[in-house]
């Protein structure tokens, strides 16, 4: 008998699987669009900090 309040491994991994996946989908396309919305004027406020400060 399965002892109550423990998941298996496999039932991590069902949890697990799609929520890297569904993080991943989001964040991989904004790696290389943002130097691209910079190249267009349109500043990202996290890099538009990085590019105008002053040196």
């Amino acid at each position: 008998m399965i002892e109550k309040g423990k998941i298996s491994a496999f039932q991590m991994y069902v949890m697990m699987y799609p929520t890297i996946l569904a993080t991943a989908i989001l964040t991989v396309p904004s790696i290389p669009a943002t130097p691209g919305l910079i190249f267009l004027g349109l500043n990202v406020p996290w890099k538009a900090a990085e590019i105008n400060a002053p040196k």
